[in-house]
């Protein structure tokens, strides 16, 4: 995904592209500022985005019950 996303953000994308690609290469973001990016800023910017698929995705996967069995103390 990171590979993929790297690419995508200098709006050069083709399939002969993917390929590890830990530093910068020819005005791309690195996987590794990428990952610190994400990292950083992820769930903000799901928050800023609640139409999002991804966004989606999170949001019905969360348990909002506030039970949590595994979780009790003894």
């Amino acid at each position: 995904m990171l590979q993929s996303l790297s690419i995508l953000m200098s709006g050069e994308f083709s399939p002969g592209q993917f390929r590890y690609q830990r530093t910068p290469s020819k005005g791309r973001v690195s996987e590794a500022a990428l990952m610190a990016y994400m990292r950083k800023y992820f769930f903000l910017f799901t928050e800023k985005h609640p139409e999002l698929q991804i966004t989606q995705i999170i949001r019905n996967q969360q348990d909002t019950s506030g039970t949590y069995e595994d979780s009790l103390a003894s």
